[in-house]
Formats: structure tokens, C-alpha cells, sequence
């Protein structure tokens, strides 16, 4: 329950899901495991063993969550979890309109037994770290949204970079309508394809002419 609240507050607000690092303190006949739960840049340690992986887990999870500042929890900013995969692009872009040079990034893997890498990058003079990802490309895009984030909040440019990302949002609304739409093409292909192996005419009892059929099948196609 706890884990499953954690992950939901993590896609929320849009940062790194939660990565659990779970040690056994006892022996191997009688296991005492505690666990450490790492999430938006922090680390929470349950405080007691437990005889069962997974409750050890959940008991990290819920600490995590009762240690979560409430403002964090109800109003931490976000970007569309759509949008967070183009961060990268979009504040390159953003250095572009303003005339700045791009950022610049440095990714470090981190110590442990689950693979965990974090991202820092520089821009504007400005240095910003994104939360723990498991690969070097979500790391920099993590980077890039904490980047974007503190600009919405803090600069003057905000507004700018809002309107962009709001224009690429609306883009890739439209990408995927259009990829909707073309699910429907490959019948409409088999149709035109049939349409070149069989007569147009119809036969004559039908009550339909050969060029209102010849136009139906061209606005079909067309569609």
C-alpha cells in the first residue's frame, strides 16, 4: 500500500520513481531485513527490521511519505509527464531564443547495488541536479526539468518558456492524434488495393452508377 502511494506521488510530480535498497541484518535461518527507499533526491531508512523483504520495503515507503513536505506533496510543480521526456530539447531551444549558449551536462553513476545515476548540468551560470535515475538518459532529461522548473519559478524568461512548452504539448497531442488516425490506413490500402483487381462497374439490378461508386471509393481512400 505505502509503496504504491510513493510511486503515485512520485509520477504526479513528475520525478524519479522510488528506488529501494534492501539489506538482511540477521542470519540467513532467521532474516531480519531493513530497507532504504531513495526518492526526489533524498534517502529514508526504516527505522525497525522486519522477518519479510517486501515489509521492510513498505515500511520505508510509508516513512518517505510521512516525511514528504505537505506542500510538496499537494503543490509541487510539474511538468506534463508527456512533456518531461523533451526537456532536453526544450531548454535547448529556450537557450537558442534568448541567444545563450547551451547547457552542458555531467552524469555520475552512483555506489550500489541497483544501478542509479544522477545528472548536473550548467546553464546560464547557473547549475542545476535532477533526481536519481537508472539510466544517463533519463538522469539528463531529470536535470533539464529541474532546470525548467526553477526558470518557470524564478525568472523573468518564465513566461516564454511556459508558452513553449505549452506549444509542445500541443504538438504532441497532435503527433498522436495523426498516429490514430493512421491506424485506420492500412484498411484503407487493402480497400484501394481490391479496387484495382475487381470491375468498378456495378451490376446492373443495383440502383447505384458506376460514377457515384467511383466516387464513393475515392472519398474513402482520401479520408
Amino acid at each position: 500500500m505505502h509503496k504504491n502511494r510513493l510511486q503515485e506521488f512520485a509520477q504526479k510530480c513528475n520525478i524519479a520513481l522510488p528506488v529501494y535498497q534492501t539489506n538482511n541484518e540477521g542470519q540467513q535461518h532467521a532474516p531480519r531485513f531493513r530497507s532504504k527507499v531513495w526518492v526526489d533526491g533524498m534517502s529514508y531508512i526504516s527505522q525497525s527490521t522486519f522477518s519479510h523483504r517486501k515489509t521492510a520495503e513498505q515500511d520505508a515507503a510509508r516513512l518517505a511519505m510521512e516525511c514528504l513536505p505537505k506542500r510538496t506533496r499537494d503543490e509541487a510543480p510539474s511538468l506534463d509527464c508527456e512533456i518531461s521526456a523533451f526537456c532536453k530539447s526544450i531548454l535547448n531551444e529556450y537557450a537558442t531564443k534568448l541567444k545563450l549558449e547551451g547547457p552542458t551536462y555531467k552524469t555520475v553513476q552512483q555506489e550500489g547495488l541497483l544501478p542509479s545515476f544522477i545528472s548536473s548540468l550548467v546553464f546560464n551560470g547557473t547549475s542545476y541536479t535532477g533526481d536519481a535515475a537508472r539510466n544517463k538518459k533519463d538522469a539528463e532529461q531529470l536535470a533539464a526539468s529541474a532546470a525548467i522548473l526553477s526558470i518557470l519559478n524564478n525568472s523573468g524568461s518564465g513566461s516564454m518558456l511556459a508558452e513553449m512548452i505549452k506549444s509542445k504539448s500541443k504538438l504532441n497531442h497532435a503527433i498522436k492524434r495523426k498516429k490514430g488516425v493512421q491506424g485506420w490506413f492500412p484498411q484503407v490500402k487493402n480497400l484501394r488495393y481490391q479496387s484495382k483487381n475487381y470491375s468498378l462497374r456495378p451490376p446492373r439490378d443495383q440502383m447505384c452508377t458506376y460514377p457515384d461508386l467511383q466516387l464513393l471509393l475515392f472519398m474513402v481512400v482520401q479520408v
